[in-house]
């Protein structure tokens, strides 16, 4: 039995939108195509992936969930989590010693021991490797302490975000800092 597919007679159907069989049937594999179309769509129009992040926290509870909810979206290829400042400029000294690319983006928590948010993004700075202008740097804080955001405002940085993260926060600066 042949079946042709044609539009309903409104050119398209007022109710689904989809093409159906000549008795008015809804073909179900042209449904799925349309259907899983759509899906890539929608999802590579707002998902960008990175393909390395680094998360600088010392909250090792906050370093899970939010190494979670990364690796949930899907936003990285690669995540590295360090406990301050001092140790993800380590982390990202061995990079360099090893020609390796650095992160596209740092997530970094201001208030650490060891090495702060701020002593770490003066840090950084100093360090010499090739992209190191193309990394993007937003801070993380639970802070309202007027002078701490008025210090991250004054680094130049990607921004701030305040905790906890969200899908939607994380989505965001990916929105606003990588522009397809």
């Amino acid at each position: 039995m042949k079946v042709e597919v044609v539009f309903c007679k409104t050119s398209i159907c007022p109710k689904c939108y989809l093409f159906h069989r000549k008795n008015g049937q809804l073909n179900p594999t042209m449904f799925f195509f349309v259907y899983l179309v759509l899906t890539i769509i929608y999802f590579s129009a707002f998902v960008i992936k990175l393909n390395s992040l680094l998360l600088i926290d010392d909250d090792v509870i906050n370093n899970f969930i939010n190494s979670r909810l990364i690796r949930k979206i899907d936003m990285s290829h690669n995540l590295h989590v360090s406990t301050n400042g001092k140790e993800a400029i380590l982390y990202l000294n061995g990079k360099l010693g090893m020609q390796e690319a650095g992160p596209e983006l740092i997530l970094l928590d201001i208030n650490m021991p060891v090495m702060d948010g701020f002593e770490f993004v003066e840090a950084f700075r100093k360090l010499n490797f090739s992209n190191q202008e193309k990394i993007v740097i937003v801070m993380l804080t639970t802070s309202s302490n007027p002078k701490d955001l008025e210090k991250v405002d004054a680094l130049s940085i990607g921004g701030y975000i305040n905790k906890p993260l969200t899908e939607e926060k994380l989505k965001n600066v990916l929105a606003r800092n990588f522009p397809k």
